[in-house]
């Protein structure tokens, strides 16, 4: 944290007999606080634009002239700020390091129960999770919504923020139906707040379109999502990355049901989006790309699908380094095309490697280390190792009946699979 030291006093130094300097007078200082409110405000319209790089020096100025006079608030505002776009432009760990700059500054000025200060161990906890470090975030979000509900009472966007985040969480660890419980409560508190047609209300819409679609509802997930979208491009316009995002996640239904032109059109407007708004080193890129890898599979298109998919992981990788659930999507779909091209052991190399590192994260008991098995599975069967593929596919099929309704896409697959795989073994 840089400090500024002002001599308020028109003296000579009794040390060393030299001029000081005549720090602002407080007017001069309300004055210029008042323009680095003025930029902040500027910055924060900037950035809701994703106008990411005017936001950021909008930001930088105003922490300039509140460094100068001295203004610990409007330090601690300007660092949180920036903190955000940052984050927004994947610099995970600028942005990290800005929001605990934030942090300490909050934490001197309005103390533990500011809201200010619930909104930085909010936007912390954004960040870790980001760096995929679900512990450390759900330790600030827990932080956070103690503080916000002291703060605001039940019914308040802040505790919206805080519920959302949560159930984010356990949407992360594959706790699908617990997510739908928070994403449920912030859609209730957004619509008595904002009525029907806000940005907030769209983003709880597609939160709980997404766990639907994991507990194999994609219907019902769809129709979420078309709402969603409504909404963004009234209040957005269609170039914007929250319609980019309801734009794949509609793709994302198409493909579960089967559509896979219809998802491929609606992933290749998404990824169009992104590359406008944040050129082509940055996550959401990469799942763009690996989006429309995963439609081209689908259609049968195998080599355009290794294609895609290897351009998502050249950039997950530059951003996340190798041990990354990003990265383990990646080398799973990539997986899956050398497995339709006959290159089997290839594809088996693909994913062990992406089980490895969703293992190390997610520890055993998730569906996405249920996928990699699958996969594997999948690798030894065409290699005509029945065996090694039963084994694999009977692990895949425990985890997914102790985490997913009995009547989920998944645990039918799965169980194909296994009758597959006996049949060839003459069980």
């Amino acid at each position: 944290m840089r400090t500024i030291t002002i001599c308020v006093c028109a003296c000579l130094c009794a040390a060393c007999g030299s001029a000081q300097p005549v720090g602002p007078t407080a007017e001069e200082a309300d004055s210029k606080r008042l323009q680095a409110e003025a930029l902040i405000k500027e910055g924060e319209t900037a950035r809701e634009n994703a106008r990411y790089d005017e936001a950021r020096e909008k930001f930088e100025q105003a922490l300039e002239i509140s460094d100068e006079i001295g203004d610990a608030p409007g330090q601690a505002e300007a660092f949180y700020q920036i903190g955000g776009v940052l984050n927004a432009k994947a610099k995970y760990n600028d942005a990290l390091a800005n929001y605990e700059k934030a942090k300490k500054l909050f934490l001197s000025t309005v103390g533990e129960k500011g809201s200010r200060y619930a909104d930085v161990l909010n936007n912390i906890g954004v960040v870790w999770v980001s760096l995929d470090k679900s512990e450390k975030a759900i330790g600030f979000f827990e932080q956070a919504l103690t503080i916000d509900r002291k703060v605001y009472g039940e019914e308040h966007p802040m505790v919206v923020i805080d519920l959302n985040n949560i159930g984010a969480e356990w949407y992360h660890l594959g706790k699908y139906e617990k997510a739908l419980v928070f994403y449920e409560q912030a859609l209730e508190i957004d619509r008595k707040v904002y009525g029907e047609e806000h940005p907030d209300v769209a983003i709880d819409l597609g939160n709980i379109g997404k766990a639907w679609y994991l507990l194999g509802r994609y219907e019902k997930g769809l129709g979420f999502h078309k709402r969603a979208l409504a909404i963004k491009r009234k209040v957005y316009g269609e170039e914007h990355p929250s319609v980019a995002t309801s734009l794949n996640n509609i793709g994302e239904a198409w493909n579960f049901l089967g559509k896979y032109e219809k998802a491929l059109g609606f992933y290749q407007q998404a990824l169009a989006i992104y590359r406008k708004v944040y050129g082509e080193e940055h996550p959401d890129v990469a799942v763009g790309f690996g989006n429309i890898g995963k439609a081209w599979y689908q259609l049968g298109k195998y080599e355009k699908a290794l294609d895609f998919y290897q351009q998502a992981l050249a950039i997950e990788r530059k951003v996340y380094g190798e041990e990354h659930p990003d990265v383990a999507t990646s080398l799973h779909g990539i997986g899956l095309a050398w497995n339709k091209l006959g290159k089997y052991e290839k594809a088996i190399g693909f994913h062990e490697k992406a089980l490895e590192i969703n293992r190390k994260e997610y520890g055993n008991e998730h569906t996405f280390v249920a996928t990699n098995l699958t996969g594997l599975g999948a690798a030894w069967y065409a290699f005509g190792k029945y065996d090694k593929a039963l084994k694999y596919h009977k692990e895949a099929l425990g985890i997914m009946q102790r985490m997913l309704p009995k009547d989920h896409p998944n645990v039918k697959t799965s169980k194909d699979w296994i009758r597959g795989c006996k049949e060839k073994l003459g069980r």
